[in-house]
């Protein structure tokens, strides 16, 4: 059995965690992340890097890097 690690997550992310989690909680098995919470992990993709929001948000990072690359967020940030 493996243990989860703690992330810990900027406070200005704890909101999209939030939204995430809330989706997670009523979804119908193991159905795909709407569209409409996508742009906000974008967004804090291109402010916290795409390997600490992927964790955060429990999301693959290569789905968000992916969306990251065709939203052009500078490479700069793409973590």
């Amino acid at each position: 059995m493996g243990s989860r690690k703690t992330v810990h997550v900027p406070s200005q992310l704890a909101g999209t965690c939030r939204r995430f989690e809330r989706w997670r909680r009523t979804r119908q098995g193991r159905s795909r992340i709407p569209e409409a919470l996508w742009p906000a992990a974008v967004k804090a993709a291109g402010k916290y890097g795409v390997h600490k929001t992927a964790q955060a948000l429990r999301v693959d990072y290569y789905a968000l890097k992916k969306r990251v690359e065709a939203a052009e967020i500078p490479p700069l940030f793409r973590h």
